[in-house]
C-alpha cells in the first residue's frame, strides 16, 4: 500500500487542537504541515499565498481549517488556485470555516 499525502495548511503547533479530521488518522495518510510560523515546527515554512516550496501535482489532498477567512477577498482566488496546483489529478481539497 502506498502512502497518500495530505498538505495541512496552518496546522499551528504540533501539540495544538488544530488536528486533521479523523478520516486522515489511518496508516495510509502522511501529513505534511505547511505553516507561516517557524515556531510551529512545520514541515514546510510558507503561507497559503506563497506555496512555491510545494511541487505542483504532488499531494493527494489539501486541508485547511479556519484559515481561508484570514486572507483578503481579492486573495481567495489565488489561494484556491494554489491549493489545486499542488494536487495530483485525482486529489481533493477540504476547507472548513468557522461560519
Amino acid at each position: 500500500m502506498s502512502l497518500k499525502t495530505v498538505l495541512h495548511m496552518g496546522p499551528g503547533c504540533r501539540n495544538s487542537d488544530s488536528k486533521l479530521p479523523e478520516a486522515y488518522h489511518v496508516d495510509e495518510w502522511l501529513e505534511i504541515r505547511l505553516d507561516i510560523d517557524a515556531t510551529n515546527e512545520p514541515d514546510i515554512l510558507g503561507s497559503m499565498l506563497d506555496m512555491s516550496a510545494v511541487v505542483s501535482a504532488s499531494v493527494d489532498a489539501t486541508y485547511s481549517a479556519r484559515n481561508i477567512e484570514h486572507v483578503f477577498a481579492h486573495e481567495v482566488q489565488h489561494v484556491l488556485a494554489e491549493f489545486f496546483r499542488v494536487l495530483k489529478p485525482s486529489g481533493f481539497v477540504l476547507i472548513t470555516c468557522p461560519d
